[in-house]
């Protein structure tokens, strides 16, 4: 028997239903970031997970053209290391708030591109 509550993907679990899903997007606009600063963008959308399991794939627009399925968080180096886009998830209510901060990870100055964070979030009614 699988106990849902500590398992973040599997695929033994055939009885979910796709029970109800949204697209949503924030940006962050090209800029310079000066050593040790950050940049963070948050995007919202009304959802509850209440019987229900959540997944969130976000995708980097103006970096890259695939989706990655955040599980916790993402996080990646950008522009030969010197920047990171971390990238997580969390329900306040009935709200799915995602938040990206991209870090200057060097120290001197890093010029980022403008980014769109696109994101999906499917909820899967739990059979449980």
């Amino acid at each position: 028997m699988l106990n849902f509550s500590y398992i973040s993907s599997t695929s033994l679990a055939d009885s979910f239903k796709n029970y109800d899903s949204d697209s949503f997007s924030s940006s962050i606009a090209g800029q310079t970031l000066t050593a040790g600063t950050f940049v963070s963008t948050t995007a919202t959308m009304p959802l509850s997970n209440t019987n229900s399991i959540c997944q969130v794939q976000t995708q980097y627009s103006g970096l890259e053209t695939f989706y990655r399925v955040i599980n916790g968080q993402a996080v990646g180096n950008y522009g030969g290391g010197s920047y990171q886009i971390q990238t997580f998830y969390y329900f306040t209510s009935t709200t799915l708030t995602v938040m990206t901060i991209v870090v200057n990870q060097t120290g001197g100055n890093v010029t980022i591109p403008a980014i769109t964070i696109n994101c999906r979030a499917t909820l899967f009614q739990a059979p449980f």
